[in-house]
């Protein structure tokens, strides 16, 4: 525990800063540097590097790595817990510090932990492999394949605000002088790929370009999808392509176009490439080369004159790659058995679901935007909006396109005055306006029809990032990209990146959007393609109410939930505008508004019929509510709630519908029944 071995220190992941020490396992178990978050985190590797940095300026590669002072492994499959492991090594004799990672048991990853083990003297790095074998063999071969990667560091410390690591100091033998261990050693698997191809240019095939392109989408999707095991999984799928891209099936342009922001939204450019795509193009470029030397025909082994079946061209797939890592894309859902189930994540209940984008849409002037701007002022300041709860309370970001500084600025004070709050009580609300600037966060390659992240989306995620806010509020969607709306490939494209935020930064987006005439006209408040509508898990819509195309009440709004992966649709929550901000209308509320507007009927009835003026339930030149829409109007009743009260009041049997003149010209009239009366 007390000998002294060498470790070479990095500052994080980057390895742009790197010293020397001489240190114990007894001193490293003591010794638990702090860091802001995972990504600043020291690294450490045991045995020495040369202080020869790459042309990036990292102190950590292959060419640079000396000397070998010990073996570092790493576990991420989730099922074998840290006590499991000093238990094996304890059993083995062999001398280790075990410890847990900052996801260990986070977010439902299960256990996450590390392994070092010293040597009594210094060796090569061409025996490390070996020697982290014998460890392997001891832990049941549970290691991940990235523990063999000859120079690859790993964190080690604390995350200030977090929970500290579980250390575990297990007694022992060097590892160096376990030969026999060799016995049960589990190295590295490697796939057997066979000897070189022949390629063959198959781009006139359009059955097998289409399959090949199926493919290449597949394996985006699974590469977005993947949170471990994520460079192995990136080098086998990049590699699988690049046989197919030897047959002229694919090209190389398609292939980044799907991998790279796949692999953006799994995490792994920011984590293992310091948000540089050009590193994690250079992994996929080289893996594609791998690739290409066994070209890839999928339908080799078929006749062809039938459509192939699936299951048969997976088979050639893995017969060709090996088997895929099982944690980084299927599990047995019996790993299940015990395991709390995570419950739904909301940002406001049933409204907002936290960690996804949601759309919330409105025609020009509904007062969209103004409805999110209280939401980032509640979840900054921490209250209620609109009545409902929010369960995510947090930093915001808040994006207009639309409104100038000086606008929002106005609005917030109305917003704070009204709720009482003060702009001290805001420092969670980071705002900015693009009013007048480029705010395009995707723009569209004409080369290639894909949307692509442009310098501003880098910078708003580089924000996020830091903040790390619960809510990001975008305003609004048809100036913050250049494709189509019409164009599903586009849409899907944009909420994918959006979503990519959600993923990265674990925050909610809200999306705002301007409906199209149709969706205006019909009531869905939809615009442009239907994939806008299926891409996003949530879709919200202010409306105005308005009665035969007549809005009576300029004041009132409904908020009406379109869609809802994870609740009911067709939720409403009735909004009024009053002093520059918007107020829910309570049940008590309606209730109250409701008897008053019955009681006004009443009375307007009564008075015309004093005056002998006839007025129709029916829509028409003697209309009732709109014959008695100007005097209602002066106190404080709507046309809407005219409407409403004559419809409950003929139910209820307070006013009856009675038919009237000549047998050539019937018509209908509203006149008192015996219940009716009314109370001046």
């Amino acid at each position: 525990m007390d000998h002294p071995i060498d470790v070479a220190e990095f500052g994080d992941r980057r390895a742009i800063k790197h010293r020397q020490k001489t240190v114990s396992l007894r001193d490293l178990s003591m010794r638990l540097p702090p860091a802001k978050s995972k990504e600043t985190m020291t690294h450490i590797k045991l045995g020495t590097f040369s202080g020869e940095p790459t042309a990036k300026g990292s102190y950590r590669h292959n060419a640079a790595h000396v000397t070998v002072s010990g073996v570092e492994g790493d576990y991420d499959q989730g099922t074998m817990s840290p006590q499991d492991a000093v238990a094996a090594l304890a059993n083995a004799g062999l001398a280790a510090l075990v410890y847990t990672t900052p996801s260990h048991q986070q977010d439902g990853k299960g256990h996450r932990w590390r392994v070092l083990c010293p040597l009594s003297t210094d060796t090569t790095p061409g025996e490390r492999a070996d020697l982290l074998a014998r460890v392997n063999g001891v832990l049941g071969g549970v290691l991940g394949d990235e523990s063999f990667t000859p120079s690859q560091s790993f964190n080690y410390g604390r995350i200030k605000g977090n929970p500290d690591p579980e250390v575990h100091l297990v007694d022992g033998r060097f590892l160096d002088q376990c030969a026999d261990l060799d016995a049960a050693a589990i190295g590295k698997p490697t796939a057997d790929r066979g000897e070189p191809g022949i390629a063959q240019d198959l781009s006139h095939d359009t059955f097998r370009v289409d399959k090949a392109k199926g493919m290449l989408e597949s394996a985006a999707e699974r590469l977005a999808d993947t949170d471990v095991a994520r460079n192995e999984v990136l080098c086998r799928e990049a590699y699988l392509l690049g046989g197919l891209l030897a047959n002229n099936l694919l090209d190389r342009e398609s292939i980044l176009d799907a991998l790279l922001p796949a692999m953006a939204e799994s995490g792994f450019t920011d984590d293992h490439a310091g948000g540089d795509e050009s590193e994690v193009t250079r992994i996929i470029v080289a893996q594609l080369v791998a690739g290409a030397k066994h070209p890839l025909d999928p339908f080799s082994q078929m006749e062809f004159d039938d459509e192939p079946e699936e299951s048969t061209f997976s088979q050639e797939i893995y017969d060709l790659l090996g088997d895929p890592p099982k944690p980084a894309f299927l599990e047995s859902a019996s790993c299940l058995a015990g395991v709390a189930i995570p419950p739904r994540e909301w940002m406001v209940s049933d409204l907002i679901p936290h960690r996804t984008v949601t759309i919330l849409g409105g025609d020009g002037g509904t007062g969209k935007s103004l409805v999110a701007l209280q939401l980032a002022i509640s979840s900054a300041a921490r209250t209620d909006w609109l009545g409902q709860n929010v369960e995510r309370p947090g930093p915001v970001v808040y994006i207009s396109a639309e409104d100038e500084r000086d606008e929002l600025h106005r609005r917030m004070a109305d917003v704070t005055q009204e709720a009482g709050l003060q702009f001290t009580d805001l420092s969670d609300l980071n705002f900015r306006s693009l009013a007048g600037e480029n705010a395009i966060l995707a723009d569209l390659d004409r080369r290639t029809g894909k949307m692509q992240a442009t310098a501003l989306f880098k910078m708003l995620d580089k924000n996020v990032k830091a903040i790390k806010p619960t809510l990001v509020v975008l305003d609004t969607l048809a100036d913050l990209h250049s494709g189509d709306q019409n164009d599903q490939s586009h849409a899907r494209q944009f909420i994918t990146l959006l979503r990519g935020l959600c993923v990265r930064h674990g925050c909610t987006v809200l999306l705002l959007a301007h409906p199209s005439l149709t969706g205006i006209n019909s009531g869905t408040g939809t615009g442009g393609s239907m994939a806008w509508g299926n891409s996003v898990r949530s879709r919200l819509y202010l409306r105005r109410v308005k009665e035969d195309g007549t809005e009576a009440d300029p004041d009132l709004r409904i908020l009406e939930t379109m869609k809802s992966n994870y609740g009911k649709i067709g939720g409403q929550v009735t909004l009024r505008w009053q002093d520059g901000a918007f107020h829910a209308v309570s049940a008590e509320d309606e209730s109250e508004m409701q008897a008053t507007a019955e009681h006004v009927f009443l009375v307007l009835l009564d008075q015309a019929t004093e005056i002998g003026q006839k007025v129709s339930p029916h829509t028409g030149q003697n209309y009732a509510p709109a014959m008695f829409e100007a005097e209602a109007k002066a106190k404080g009743v709507s046309k809407t709630a005219l409407i409403a009260a004559m419809r409950t009041l003929i139910k209820d049997d307070m006013i009856a519908v009675d038919t009237v003149g000549p047998p050539s010209k019937r018509r209908s009239v509203l006149v008192k029944s015996h219940g009716g009366f009314t109370d001046d």
